[in-house]
């Protein structure tokens, strides 16, 4: 394996766009943590100066790579954001759900595609759209299609997304704090009029999807009042309480959280561990001068910069907003302190809080 790496990314500049796209997304499907740091970055660089002649799939696959990954590449993700405007009408629905998706997870807004979504369903009278079940094939909600529409009226491009898809798009909207943009709105009165009786914690997708709406409604009702928009009645409450099933999500410990916990404690203040937070669970707080404290393990930043990830920016956003007054203490930080007396020091110099 270290040999066909070793000769792809000598082939690299020689390689067609489908070529890069493939090893990238090759590398993240065969990689991990540790794995094709540099490989990854000669794969943006070469990737960056072909990106005018990406396709769709392209785009798409090079963007999932890389969230996969949690490799950052700012420069890369400029350029894909770029071609992808130019060629959103070749989009499918898999394409665009997952590009979306790719860049909320890197905190990478693509500001150009976003744009040319708003233009392409500016149109409402053009706009049609529905949700269908990926496992049975069966239309939910709008039994019609969404179309861009061409200037003589006739459908230029139609996507029928599934429920998946279109919970991928919400979250990665509410990631990205564009939720008050025009397809968003479009895909969020589609995603309203879903019928929820096959909602089950018995299943991981339906788990993963009522999660995702569920903290995109919550960031509507937080951060965007306004729009008066949130879920409502009976299907609120099922993606609530499906949203909230621990079922697929068992949090773990690490023995960095241990640590940090144990000193916590002996600062002589009441701090209560694992704090609900409307959908989030916050690792310290204190309640009475609404103090949250988040210790972040390697998994909320990208490997390579060192940067939070998208759900991890989204959560401090989403906390502050919420009222709590945030402080976060990342591996890397801890890690070059020296001796219990140093931490107990950063500790209260990072809370603003006397430690006994």
């Amino acid at each position: 394996m270290s040999m066909l790496v070793g000769l792809a990314m000598v082939a690299l500049p020689e390689c067609s766009p489908q070529g890069v796209s493939n090893i990238a997304w090759a590398l993240s499907k065969i990689g991990g943590d540790l794995l094709y740091l540099p490989e990854m970055d000669r794969i943006a660089d070469v990737a960056i100066t072909k990106a005018q002649d990406f396709n769709a799939q392209n785009v798409a696959n090079v963007a999932g790579a890389f969230a996969s990954m949690r490799q950052s590449a700012p420069g890369l993700f400029t350029a894909i954001d770029q071609r992808a405007s130019q060629i959103l009408p070749t989009f499918k629905e898999q394409e665009l759900a997952q590009f979306l998706w790719g860049c909320a997870a890197l905190n990478n807004c693509p500001h150009l595609l976003l744009d040319a979504l708003d233009a392409a369903f500016q149109d409402d009278a053009k706009i049609q759209c529905h949700v269908h079940d990926a496992t049975s094939g069966m239309a939910r909600g709008s039994a019609e299609e969404i179309s861009s529409g061409s200037e003589d009226g006739d459908s230029a491009h139609a996507l029928s997304f599934s429920r998946d898809q279109i919970g991928n798009i919400a979250w990665s909207y509410a990631v990205l704090g564009q939720m008050d943009r025009r397809f968003f709105l479009h895909i969020w009165r589609i995603l309203s009029q879903f019928e929820g009786q096959r909602l089950s914690d018995q299943y991981r997708e339906d788990m993963m999807f009522a999660s995702q709406v569920y903290l995109a409604n919550q960031s509507l009702k937080l951060e965007y009042p306004h729009l008066g928009i949130c879920l409502g009645g009976d299907l609120e409450e099922k993606i609530t309480r499906a949203g909230k099933s621990k079922r697929f999500n068992q949090k773990t410990t690490s023995s960095f959280q241990k640590e940090v916990g144990r000193l916590l404690y002996s600062t002589g203040h009441e701090w209560i561990r694992e704090y609900a937070v409307d959908g989030y669970t916050v690792d310290a707080v204190l309640v009475d001068e609404k103090l949250a404290f988040e210790i972040d393990g390697p998994t909320h930043f990208t490997r390579n910069l060192g940067t939070p990830l998208g759900h991890t920016a989204f959560k401090r956003r989403y906390i502050t907003v919420a009222g709590w007054k945030l402080v976060s203490l990342s591996l890397q930080e801890w890690d070059e302190l020296q001796g219990e007396f140093e931490q107990l020091e950063y500790l209260r110099n990072i809370l603003g809080l006397d430690v006994e």
